[in-house]
């Protein structure tokens, strides 16, 4: 959301290459889970990845690891891959907050005597509340359906250490034929996920009637 924010602000400017860059961070977006997975695999690969390999070439050889095999790391190395797909959406979110928001408050702080931050606090992060209840209610939700990005990396290794809970039901039902014990996780992974799609739901619907 932060990495969203920032570059929606930054980029919302009319600053020479914006269009190149919004659609360079929005690119991913386009990638399937599994491709993204895969591609990100790659570059962590400890012994031949873009990563490791990048570390060794400028001389930092102890900061290069085994990203997905190291269970202090691995949750946030796909944490990482999470972050890089998912911002370029968040980014067209705020951007179309941006787009709504009367230039003339941004003027007004501004001859009231704000400097930027006091701007962006007290004028435009107000103003873009309605998109930030929806940028988090469906960054939870696609947090609490994280499956493939586990799924192709790890597999929810070393150790379960990276397991979300439809990982962790999928490998109960169908690995380790518990399909009771998945059955349960199932349902308490639709109640957390009902819980925040009533939320959106309910935003976008107050949202309609304002109009």
């Amino acid at each position: 959301m932060v990495a969203g924010l920032a570059l929606a602000l930054v980029l919302n400017r009319n600053i020479p290459g914006a269009k190149f860059f919004k659609t360079s961070f929005y690119a991913p977006m386009v990638l399937s889970l599994v491709v993204c997975g895969l591609i990100w695999s790659w570059m962590y690969h400890p012994a031949k990845g873009l990563i490791n390999e990048t570390f060794r070439a400028i001389g930092l050889d102890e900061l290069a690891k085994g990203w997905l095999s190291d269970r202090r790391l691995v949750m946030w190395a796909i944490i990482a891959v999470g972050i890089w797909r998912q911002v370029g959406y968040v980014m067209v979110l705020y951007l179309a907050g941006l787009q709504g928001i009367d230039p003339t408050l941004v003027d007004a702080s501004r001859v009231d005597g704000c400097n930027q931050w006091q701007t962006i606090r007290y004028v435009i992060l107000p103003l873009l509340s309605p998109v930030t209840v929806v940028v988090v209610v469906i960054s939870i939700i696609d947090s609490l359906r994280a499956f493939d990005l586990v799924s192709v990396m790890t597999r929810g290794g070393p150790y379960y250490s990276s397991s979300v809970l439809a990982n962790f039901m999928y490998i109960e039902a169908f690995n380790n034929y518990k399909m009771g014990y998945g059955a349960a996780i199932s349902v308490i992974l639709f109640l957390l996920s009902a819980v925040f799609i009533f939320i959106y739901l309910w935003r976008v619907l107050q949202t309609e009637l304002e109009y």
